[in-house]
């Protein structure tokens, strides 16, 4: 722990200094991310190494939630382990030791949501706290500022990998919602855990639990015979059709990613109702008289990509 800890440290915030680790491979490289040194480390003390994957897996778990304050992670963890090994040895239960530091998390949880500082769409602000997380880079500060000046707080910033040598923004109409794919089989880049759609995708809204394969036949085989990607959002998909749809996506006959819709009972239709509009579809149900069984491909919506992670899914140009 303390070995993170000391590594961690010298990299945190503005004025933190960078490290140079010399990899497995011998590819040496220099880094201000100390949740990314701490990915590197490996002990072959077998009990020191379990410390380092807790404060590795803390950090994560950082990164996964806030996007940001990894370092901040690693050096908290690594105190509030000390601090507990150090009550235990002096005589504290375990117990006790682990419902206090409960107590004082959730205090100190309190205590930042009272004197936190609300941005409130402030750009200088953003910028300042883009600079910093992005190792004082001013570019990539002013760059995420601009972005969020044009598509607001609630606005989503999708990062790529840029082809050409510049660094550049470009703001899309977009349809955003915090639901993500409903399995990990529909991932088309592992290292981003993310289902990418492109070209003229199909997007299918059906208001109903999907457990048969013939539910959806229909729009499937649409989509297979036009060579078109197709994106699924329903309240749910199980037993054969989840598997049809799995089967025929590793097999290469279909792009395809199933979503969650999002929100519940009302308030759901009427999000599928705004996904349906922004994609120029229509919500496929018997309730509205468009059963599946009388599948029209003019109720499907189109839009040019669509991103899904985990718990997000990002249309884009409906």
């Amino acid at each position: 722990m303390n070995i993170t800890n000391d590594l961690a440290k010298v990299t945190l915030g503005p004025q933190g200094r960078h490290i140079i680790s010399n990899h497995i491979n011998g590819h040496m490289w220099a880094t201000k991310d100390g949740a990314k040194v701490i990915r590197e480390i490996r002990l072959a003390d077998k009990y020191q190494d379990a410390g380092v994957r807790m404060i590795r897996d803390a950090a994560q778990k950082t990164a996964n939630s806030a996007g940001d304050a990894t370092t901040t992670t690693c050096i908290l963890a690594a105190a509030m382990m000390n601090a507990a090994n150090e009550a235990i040895q002096n005589g504290q239960s375990p117990i006790a030791v682990k419902d206090e530091i409960e107590l004082i998390v959730k205090e100190a949880v309190r205590w930042i949501a009272d004197n936190s500082v609300k941005i409130n769409g402030d750009v200088e602000k953003i910028k300042q706290i883009a600079t910093i997380s992005s190792n004082n880079n001013i570019e990539i500060g002013t760059l995420i500022a601009d972005a969020f000046a044009q598509i607001g707080e609630d606005g989503q910033i999708d990062l790529r990998k840029s082809q050409i040598n510049k660094t550049f923004m470009e703001v899309l109409g977009g349809f955003y919602f915090p639901k993500g794919m409903m399995h990990p089989y529909f991932i088309t880049n592992p290292a981003k855990a993310e289902c990418v759609l492109e070209g003229e995708v199909l997007i299918m809204v059906y208001d109903k639990v999907i457990s048969k394969v013939e539910d959806i036949l229909p729009a499937l085989n649409y989509a297979v015979v036009n060579d078109k990607p197709l994106l699924l959002i329903c309240s749910h998909i199980e037993g054969e059709a989840l598997a049809t749809v799995v089967q025929n996506k590793e097999q290469g006959k279909l792009k395809i990613c199933v979503v969650q819709a999002p929100e519940s009972g009302a308030k759901r239709y009427e999000m599928m109702q705004d996904i349906a509009v922004f994609t120029g579809g229509k919500i496929i149900s018997e309730d509205n008289g468009r059963p599946m069984s009388e599948f029209n491909h003019e109720w499907l919506g189109l839009c040019e990509k669509v991103v899904i992670g985990k718990n997000k899914t990002i249309v884009i140009n409906g």
